[in-house]
């Protein structure tokens, strides 16, 4: 055949890439994505490995001692081929194998080949792709469906099992498309199927968070809405918690189930309502959908239908107050009475000419679901420096809720509809219906803790008297 040049990245099955060391003239190994593209020469006779260098490089002979060398290409080695295709490449000289070594170096070896002694040609987009698909379950984003961690074929290291099906993940041809990101990790892949069709998954890795700060009251309303969870949720993911009270105060609350899958965070009163917006500075970025509570929610039913919809967006999705006052949602802010638009931004709209006759949604800041933390981060930054700007009397009637959905709509970056017909607002327990959403949100307003508690244990015991 004629003499053709592949640029490529050789990737071994410890997980790393091969890189031609300049220096010492060795191949390395490099983390999936840190080596640069070698040269892979296929001829008539074989092929050989070079890189970009000049001069060009090549292998030593196979009696060169120790560690694999690479010298000029005025003294050629020649390297067959397992196969002369893409595909797993099994590297030899004269009948010795190449072996990647864990200290860094690529050996010489006659002993018998294992799957490590493979290579893959096989790009970085789908090294990545694979590695994070084989990290965590995945859903489906067309039916919802949550598929297994994917795994190596049987009997096939370049073949990745997931979703019920076989895909390559060697040669130039990948199936594999990563999500264009800024920031690691991966949270969405797109898959192309034979039949031509798309596969559009995200990392199916959730977890809920709450902020919690003050008295003994607010948190007894944690405890009840993380038993809740435990008791109603069917929630398999992780839980964190930001108090202003140590981790062995927060422990006492926590439910047996959740041991071991629960993080704490510092926050501080002085933080108040607005240390659910700190989320970016608690090292939670690998994880996907994230749902913000409150603590005065009770869950009551299995929470991975609405987690599952909130996985690979990039919208902030929050719960809405509109059913509560029919007659003025979606209207623009010129048509709210004041009593009720201030709750909502009311007095932050009227200054912004750009949103006077936008219909806006009136968002509650209990309950926020988005799909990654660098989907949250626009709209969160934006929430604390408006902070600044908002008088503190203001800040001490309303909350946090006013500045967060104005910016939700500032930025056009708020999901309204998502969320809402998992929630049921209730003042107190006897307005309670019998339909199980999945959250129950009582909003008795900022500070009436008493009435939020007693609503809550109420509900909490009505739930158990309707299971057993």
């Amino acid at each position: 055949m004629p003499r053709q040049t592949f640029p490529t990245t050789l990737s071994t099955l410890h997980g790393t890439t091969a890189q031609f060391e300049r220096d010492t003239g060795r191949l390395v190994h490099r983390p999936p994505g840190a080596a640069d593209a070698l040269s892979l020469v296929l001829d008539r006779t074989g092929a050989r490995l070079l890189t970009d260098s000049n001069p060009p490089l090549s292998v030593l002979p196979a009696s060169a001692a120790g560690p694999c060398t690479l010298v000029p290409l005025d003294h050629p080695a020649r390297l067959s081929l397992v196969e002369q295709k893409f595909g797993p490449l099994c590297l030899f000289h004269d009948g010795a194998a190449l072996r990647a070594m864990p200290d860094g170096t690529i050996m010489l070896t006659d002993e018998p080949l294992d799957r490590r002694a493979f290579f893959l040609a096989i790009t970085a987009q789908a090294m990545r792709c694979a590695g994070a698909l084989s990290s965590d379950r995945w859903v489906d984003l067309a039916t919802g469906v949550i598929h297994a961690p994917a795994a190596a074929a049987p009997g096939h290291p370049d073949r990745l099992a997931f979703a019920g099906r076989i895909f390559s993940i060697a040669g130039t041809q990948s199936p594999f498309v990563a999500d264009p990101s800024p920031r690691a990790p991966l949270h969405r892949v797109h898959v192309v199927l034979p039949d031509g069709a798309m596969l559009h998954a995200a990392r199916f890795r959730p977890l809920i968070y709450f902020a919690i700060y003050g008295g003994d009251p607010y948190y007894q309303c944690l405890r009840l809405a993380l038993q809740s969870i435990a008791d109603h949720g069917a929630f398999d993911g992780m839980l964190c918690i930001a108090a202003d009270r140590p981790r062995s105060a927060v422990r006492r609350l926590i439910p047996r189930v959740f041991e071991g899958r629960w993080l704490h965070r510092e926050t501080t009163a002085d933080a108040g309502l607005f240390a659910r917006y700190d989320v970016d500075a608690w090292g939670l970025e690998g994880y996907s959908p994230i749902l913000y509570m409150d603590a005065d929610v009770i869950i009551n039913a299995p929470l991975t239908p609405l987690l599952t919809r909130l996985a690979g967006s990039r919208r902030l999705h929050v719960g809405t107050s509109n059913h509560f006052f029919p007659h003025l949602a979606g209207r623009a802010h010129g048509d709210y009475e004041a009593e009720f638009a201030d709750w909502f931004g009311g007095f932050l709209f009227g200054h912004d000419p750009r949103l006077a006759n936008v219909p806006f949604a009136m968002g509650n800041s209990g309950t926020i679901g988005f799909a990654t933390v660098a989907c949250s981060r626009p709209a969160f930054d934006a929430v604390r420096a408006l902070r600044r700007s908002v008088r503190t009397d203001m800040l001490e009637i309303y909350g946090d809720q006013p500045l967060f959905n104005y910016v939700l709509h500032a930025l056009d970056c708020g999901d309204f509809t998502t969320l809402d017909p998992f929630i049921e607002l209730a003042w107190h327990a006897g307005e309670c219906s019998t339909a199980r959403r999945g959250l129950m949100h009582f909003h008795a307003g900022v500070g009436n803790v008493a009435v939020k508690l007693e609503s809550m244990r109420a509900y909490s015991t009505s739930l158990r008297g309707v299971d057993s």
